[in-house]
C-alpha cells in the first residue's frame, strides 16, 4: 500500500504542478498585457508632452514678439488703431460717415487718431496710444506691495497721457 500511496501523492503533486504552471502562465500573460499597455500609455504621454512643449514654445515666441512689438510707442499706436478699427467695424460704424481717422483739426492742427461725429455737430476725439510699461510690470509683479507700486506708477502714466492729450487741443474739437 505504500507504493500506491506514493503513486497517489506523486499524481497529486503532478496535478498541483500542472495547475501552478497554468496559473503562472496566466500571470505571465497578465504581466505581459500590463507591460504592453504601460508602454502604449508611456508613448501616448510622451507624445502629449512633446506636443505641449511645442505649443508652449510657440506661445512663448508669440508672447515675446507681442511684447517686443508693443514696446515701441509707434507700434503700440498702430496696434491700438488696428484694434479700434476692428471694434468700430464690429459696431457697424463707417469711416467718413460716423468717424474720421487721422484727420487734422482745423482749430489746433492736432491730428487725433479718431474723430467721432455726434449729433448737432458735436465731435469727440480719441487717441489710441496707451501707457503700457508699468501696466505690464503690474501684471507680472509677485507681491502686493510691488503690485501697488506699479499700479500707482501706471495711474500716474495714465494721468500724464491724459494731460498730454488735452494740451494738444484734442479735447476741444
Amino acid at each position: 500500500m505504500g507504493e500506491k500511496e506514493l503513486e497517489g501523492k506523486k499524481e497529486l503533486i503532478d496535478r498541483t504542478l500542472i495547475d501552478m504552471k497554468g496559473e503562472l502562465e496566466r500571470v505571465q500573460e497578465l504581466v505581459t498585457g500590463f507591460e504592453k499597455d504601460r508602454g502604449k500609455k508611456y508613448d501616448e504621454l510622451s507624445n502629449q508632452l512633446r506636443y505641449t512643449a511645442e505649443q508652449t514654445g510657440k506661445l512663448t515666441e508669440t508672447t515675446s514678439g507681442l511684447r517686443e512689438a508693443l514696446s515701441s510707442t509707434k507700434a503700440r499706436g498702430q496696434w491700438g488703431e488696428r484694434m479700434a478699427e476692428d471694434v468700430l467695424r464690429l459696431a457697424g460704424l463707417v469711416e467718413g460717415l460716423n468717424y474720421h481717422k487721422q484727420k487734422a483739426l482745423e482749430s489746433s492742427g492736432a491730428r487725433p487718431d479718431y474723430t467721432f461725429l455726434l449729433p448737432q455737430g458735436l465731435k469727440v476725439n480719441m487717441d489710441v496710444k496707451f501707457p503700457l510699461d508699468n501696466y505690464l510690470l503690474y501684471l507680472e509683479a509677485a507681491g502686493e506691495q510691488e503690485k501697488d507700486a506699479f499700479k500707482t506708477r501706471f495711474l500716474k502714466d495714465v494721468r500724464a497721457r491724459i494731460k498730454e492729450v488735452t494740451t494738444r487741443g484734442l479735447h476741444r474739437p
